[in-house]
């Protein structure tokens, strides 16, 4: 069991998450603090039409994107605090989720991914 618990925190996940204009710092902050490791806020900007925007009641189409290399319990702290902190349970208000990354070539680059200090030589 304690091997199996190792095994899935070395596993490493992209977290992204869409939020308003000006959000995406401030996540990428929670994301530091939760154990994220390598974090990118870019500028996004939703397809949909003024028109549609103003007749569905939703704001502003300009948008925030996080992503964010962590470990798959940094990650999973990372969606809960989004729908506690950030309040994505409502909509309107973002989307979080994160993808798998199977695979990466190399020591050095796992641990530049994973963010261990001390380990590249």
């Amino acid at each position: 069991m304690a091997r199996e618990k190792e095994k899935e925190s070395r596993r490493i996940v992209l977290f992204v998450a869409v939020a308003s204009r000006g959000q995406g710092e401030k996540i990428a902050a929670y994301c530091a603090g939760c154990g994220g490791k390598i974090r990118l806020v870019s500028l996004g900007r939703g397809t949909a039409s003024q028109d549609i925007l103003n007749y569905l009641g939703l704001g502003d189409s300009k948008k925030d994107v996080v992503f964010c290399t962590a470990s798959r319990p940094a990650a999973q702290k990372m969606l809960e605090g989004m729908r506690r902190r950030f309040s994505m349970e409502n909509p309107g208000e973002g989307v979080a989720f994160t993808v798998p990354i199977s695979s990466v070539v190399g020591r050095v680059s796992f641990e530049l991914l994973f963010g261990e200090e001390g380990m590249i030589r």
